[in-house]
């Protein structure tokens, strides 16, 4: 018979890119989480630096539309009551409605802004992540593919990595003992 281990993978890279570092050779154990390999993520960080910019100029424009809501809305109210005295025209009231209305459209556009950003922040925050190899499972480096420099395009292979606790054993049994045969729990 023979005996293999329970779980082997090949690491891929979720990102293309250049890889700048691995941090692990053939015959080294890793653990769980364990940096393995780095590509090059500096054009990650510098867009999200841009869009961690955007979304703090989207939150001001969100507040600058918040007060001048509130503004708009305070002026309708008054005109309203000073409709009701006839104090103003039916015009000057619509305006004033159409003013409110308008302001509270801004900022809900604004808000769908910030929610915009946000989302394409946590992608750009996933991405970056990717960028960072770590080691799936406790295991042992039996493969490095990758070495500094090399360009890793989304899903080539960049490591091979054996688990080293359970191992499976395959045996040629023949078929007249094989109902005899059960499996031992690990």
């Amino acid at each position: 018979g023979t005996l293999k281990a329970l779980t082997q993978t090949h690491i891929a890279s979720a990102e293309a890119g250049v890889v700048i570092k691995v941090f692990v050779n053939e015959g080294d154990s890793v653990k769980l989480g364990q940096e393995l390999l780095q590509i090059d993520n500096r054009k990650m960080l510098a867009e999200q630096s841009r869009l961690e910019a955007e979304l703090a100029l989207a939150q001001a424009k969100h507040a600058l539309a918040q007060a001048e809501f509130n503004l708009a809305e305070d002026d309708y109210i008054a005109y309203k009551h000073s409709a009701n005295k006839n104090a103003i025209s039916e015009q000057r009231l619509r305006q004033s409605k159409t003013a409110a209305l308008s302001g509270q459209a801004n900022v809900i556009a604004a808000h769908e802004a910030i929610k915009a950003l946000q989302a394409q922040l946590n992608i750009a925050e996933v991405r970056l992540d990717d960028m960072t190899i770590k080691a799936p499972f406790n295991g042992q480096i039996t493969q490095r593919v990758a070495e500094p420099g090399q360009w890793l395009g989304a899903g080539d292979n960049a490591l091979t990595l054996t688990s080293q606790g359970n191992l499976e054993a395959w045996l040629d049994v023949p078929e007249r003992f094989a109902h005899i045969m059960t499996s031992v729990p690990s």
